[in-house]
């Protein structure tokens, strides 16, 4: 399942009129009393404010297509509140203090953002704060797929085959390791919404109580998804103690919880959520804080994704077309031909578009922000109705973030990259989440980035656990889920906002298994696996959701094996030993690392006993 936090609302009837031809002027309009808190956060509060602006139910676009598309606003409302990233226009403090007064609430500062949970009704009186940059919703999902004694500790009833699939059963018995002193952190939605975490506890597939610190567990309504991580973790490394901080309360709020978990112990720090508006081009505040919990001795992962290689790319090329505000639309044809707009298949269902360009973000070094303005706009047939991302960007970040349901079958659409102000950008790049697929000038470019993409976190990508050689010998030594996020995506910007010589960081790095049982979460498989008792009575976990947590359990056994170890020798040692495997999306075998599978299938066995081999003289981080 693809957790997306949307509002449902959709987009407001009188914002369509008479928005086909728009001339530059009218582009104005629409932005106005929006440049601050963008188009989606407008919206809300219009709609909240003035319900009868709101589409009835059924209600769809005026469009030849069955079922119709709506807006899919991409934010978190709960209780009359929206969780939102606010960044400041100079004074941080200033700020803060104008969203307290205005009530908000789960505040967390990192550098120039504000994140918390404010009244929509208070919206119209951000838009108008001297002190406010601007603000967007807090956008975020987590990485899941849909289609005892203590001397003696005890897997659960619920044990992922993603254990015996990546070699920790057999760490445990010959290495005698089982993460012993060693707490790992998870950040993710949540850890008991649900109320079902004691039962967890009783049945052994978790710790006990006193073993696990809830740091934070303020994002409900959740999956409680963390704890699924959390059993998995537990089922790698048994004796490991656990900690949990909640990411969905807005970007600086999962940056200070990284921190948190950090300082509270955790040697091991593992998450599977990405914000949609994290940077591309450059180290936002979550990759920073990925970094700095590496510096202070733990050992981040991060799941990579699971978007394959739903992204474009190109330079900016002028068509000389304006676009429906009476911007200059990008060429999508690299050759002597001309192509304004791109098609696109929605298939059925929730996609979000994060489209973004190379200027550096105004929410990572402050001023001057984006130079240019540029929107993506959805065609039907040609013609606007009235969805796309047309915020204003200038003095802001490069980015438009926008969302549109499908409510009928796959449909063809057709989307314009257009500059309505400021110097043309080098390099852009869109991704998509959702169910979408690009239909001409596809690039099926790399769409691992955010924080998975920081020098500091180790990126896991995912491989079912029977499609590894263990249950299958047909995958020889696994075989990458296709839905697992491919890398590439080049950093264009220092933190202070200066144009550096592209970076390349090799991501993903690892592979690691996913698909296991849980107590909870999941879906149960409906075909037989050779060697396993599947199908059975317990959900399974699917995605780089749940790979990422096995990667860390390792890692906390690693630690039990080499007390002395640092986060940089585990990710050498997991790297070295792992088991090359195949990139399926290029031809031949990739000797090596490759973009899609990294350097390979985690072995954690070879791993446990790499990390012994380290001299411990040679270490002063721990």
């Amino acid at each position: 399942m693809r957790n997306y936090l949307l509002s449902g609302l959709c987009i407001c009837a009188l914002a369509l009129t008479g928005l086909s031809q728009a001339s530059n002027s009218q582009h104005a309009v629409r932005h106005k009393n929006t440049s601050r808190i963008g188009n989606d956060l407008a919206r809300l509060y219009d709609q909240t404010v003035h319900p009868a602006n709101r589409l009835q139910p059924g209600q769809r676009l005026n469009m030849a297509h069955n079922g119709g598309l709506t807006a899919a606003n991409p934010m978190t409302v709960v209780n009359g509140m929206v969780v939102i990233d606010a960044v400041a226009n100079g004074d941080t403090n200033a700020l803060l203090a104008d969203l307290q007064q205005m009530g908000l609430t789960h505040v967390a500062v990192s550098g120039h953002v504000i994140s918390g949970a404010i009244p929509i009704a208070e919206l119209d009186n951000l838009a108008a704060s001297a002190n406010l940059q601007f603000a967007r919703p807090a956008a975020a999902m987590t990485r899941d797929e849909d289609d005892g004694d203590d001397d003696n500790p005890k897997q659960g009833i619920a044990v992922s085959q993603g254990d015996a699939a990546q070699r920790s059963d057999l760490a445990r018995q010959e290495e005698d390791v089982k993460g012993n002193k060693v707490r790992v952190g998870v950040l993710s939605d949540s850890y008991d919404c649900l109320g079902t975490a004691a039962a967890d506890i009783a049945s052994r597939d978790l710790p006990k109580a006193k073993d696990i610190n809830i740091i934070d567990d303020t994002a409900c309504p959740g999956t409680d998804e963390g704890r699924a991580m959390m059993q998995i973790v537990h089922d790698v490394a048994p004796k490991a103690k656990l900690a949990f901080h909640t990411a969905f309360n807005g970007q600086a709020d999962m940056a200070g919880g990284i921190v948190e978990l950090a300082q509270a112990g955790s040697k091991v720090i593992v998450d599977d959520v990405i914000y949609f508006a994290e940077p591309m081009f450059q180290d936002g505040i979550i990759a920073q804080a990925a970094d700095t919990a590496r510096s202070m001795g733990a050992a981040y992962f991060s799941s990579a994704g699971n978007n394959a290689r739903d992204a474009f790319e190109d330079s900016f090329r002028s068509s000389g077309i304006a676009g429906v505000f009476g911007g200059d639309r990008h060429d999508f044809d690299p050759g002597p031909g001309v192509d304004d707009l791109q098609t696109v298949i929605l298939g059925t269902g929730t996609t979000i578009f994060s489209f973004q360009w190379d200027q550096p973000y105004a929410s990572v070094s402050g001023a001057p922000g984006s130079a240019s303005d540029m929107d993506m706009i959805l065609y039907f047939g040609g013609n606007f109705i009235g969805l796309g991302g047309f915020s204003i960007n200038v003095g802001g970040d490069p980015i438009e973030v926008f969302g549109v349901s499908n409510g009928g079958p796959p449909v063809a659409v057709e989307f314009g990259l257009e500059l309505f102000s400021g110097p043309q950008p080098g390099h852009m790049k869109y991704v998509f989440f959702g169910p979408a697929a690009v239909a001409e000038f596809a690039t099926n470019s790399g769409s691992l980035f955010g924080h998975p993409n920081a020098a500091g976190a180790e990126a896991v990508g995912a491989s079912a656990w029977f499609n590894t050689e263990v249950f299958n010998t047909f995958c020889i030594p696994a075989c990458l889920n296709g839905f697992s996020s491919a890398g590439t995506t080049p950093i264009l910007f220092d933190l202070a906002g200066n144009r550096i010589a592209p970076v390349v960081r090799l991501k993903p790095e690892i592979v690691a298994p996913d698909g296991g049982d849980t107590t909870f979460f999941g879906f149960p498989l409906s075909f037989p696996v050779p060697g396993s008792d599947e199908p059975n009575a317990f959900p399974n976990f699917f995605g780089t959701s749940a790979a990422a947590p096995h990667a860390a359990g390792v890692a906390a056994l690693m630690i039990d094996e080499n007390k002395k170890i640092t986060p940089d020798q585990i990710f050498q040692a997991l790297q070295d030993t792992a088991l090359d495997m195949d990139d399926p999306a290029t031809a031949g075998f990739d000797t090596g690392f490759d973009t899609g599978t990294g350097y390979g299938f985690i072995n954690a066995l070879d791993a446990v006993v790499a990390a012994d081999e380290f001299d411990d003289d040679d270490d002063d981080d721990d």
